[in-house]
């Protein structure tokens, strides 16, 4: 685990994600794969992620017609956040029931990138929706990539 020299930067979270981004989780997945994290792993992880998505997917941020469907939106993305916020317990019960050193340097890399989301999605105890929003589908992407490149780098399942 202490051979992996990458540093991520909170703004491909919050602000856009670029080709060094990518570089990053390039290194990372490939670091998940030679510490023997499996597939199945990040996999459980990875589909929580892809379900939090699925629930902000067509929800539009702009202006509401009426108060009945801003209320809706507004239950949509407390859900998704709340759900959001149950990831990093869940990624610590993984490494913790899991042990190794991969799904423990996942649980480190996963930290950064879950509170550049949080420091995005919520001010002052108020969740704000698009940056929130926003910053989550920067995150799935990201996350995407560690994924596809461990499994290109030899990642096990």
């Amino acid at each position: 685990m202490d051979d992996f020299k990458a540093d991520f930067k909170p703004e491909w979270i919050k602000v856009k994600l670029n080709s060094l981004g990518i570089k990053y989780a390039q290194k990372l997945g490939a670091a998940l794969a030679k510490n023997y994290m499996t597939t199945s792993q990040i996999r459980n992880v990875y589909s929580e992620v892809k379900r939090i998505q699925a629930t902000m997917k067509g929800i539009s941020l702009t202006e509401s017609t009426t108060e009945e469907h801003k209320l809706k939106v507004d239950l949509k993305m407390d859900k998704a956040y709340r759900s959001f916020l149950l990831l990093s317990p869940k990624v610590a019960y993984a490494a913790r029931r899991g042990g190794g050193r991969g799904i423990e340097l996942f649980q480190k890399e996963f930290d950064k990138m879950y509170t550049a989301v949080a420091e995005c999605g919520e001010h002052n105890g108020e969740l704000k929706g698009k940056l929130f929003k926003d910053a989550f589908w920067r995150f799935c992407d990201l996350f995407e990539a560690v994924l596809a490149f461990h499994k290109a780098s030899g990642g096990r399942d």
